[in-house]
């Protein structure tokens, strides 16, 4: 758990420097106005608890329905590839699964994050990703208190290409839900998620 909450500060405070980032190179994009594009689709997935069961309910499986929205707004010489930031808003089914039955629940909320996508060929880019971002939890467990959480994702992808601002995206994510223990019991939900999107890149 102490790493967990490392790691959620480590995002807030990557997103606040970023944030800093943007306004202090405002004028700089400005000058540039080709250097500035906007991301915009959607992303559908898959998430499985890390145990079978990470919860005593069973196994947390989020069917991940996501809007993904990323903007660049300068661009660094001194920065190989393309930092940016993005927004998800999204709303996903959970299945809790047992070996005997499934239960349905809902969770949804927005992360907002940072992205750094390098391109290996013309078709091809990778990129790394965190984020973090209020949700609200449908689910009520014994060890996972129903309501207001946060979601903090760590992951890694792949860009392909279709055209020129069409692309696809590949991605994978840790992600771990708990509420900074506004509220009892708070052990958190872990999931590994897996993604496939559609992107259309307005340079």
């Amino acid at each position: 758990m102490e790493f967990i909450f490392k790691l959620r500060y480590f995002l807030l405070f990557s997103l606040l420097m970023l944030s800093t980032f943007f306004a202090m190179s405002q004028n700089d994009s400005l000058k540039n106005k080709k250097s500035m594009f906007f991301e915009k689709g959607f992303l559908i997935g898959y998430g499985y608890g890390l145990s079978n069961t990470d919860i005593p309910e069973g196994n947390y499986r989020p069917i991940l329905l996501i809007g993904h929205f990323g903007l660049n707004p300068f661009k660094s010489k001194e920065t190989p590839g393309i930092i940016s930031i993005f927004f998800e808003p999204q709303i996903n089914p959970v299945m809790i699964k047992t070996v005997d039955q499934t239960n349905w629940t809902i969770e949804f909320g927005l992360n907002v994050g940072i992205q750094h996508q390098y391109s290996l060929s013309k078709k091809i880019s990778v990129y790394e990703m965190i984020s973090t971002g209020p949700h609200f939890m449908g689910a009520q467990t014994i060890t996972q208190t129903r309501g207001f959480i946060f979601s903090d994702n760590m992951g890694t992808g792949i860009y392909y290409f279709a055209t020129e601002k069409v692309v696809f995206n590949f991605g994978f994510r840790i992600r771990h839900i708990s509420n900074a223990d506004l509220m009892m019991p708070n052990h958190g939900v872990n999931t590994y998620n897996f993604y496939i999107g559609l992107s259309k890149l307005i340079k």
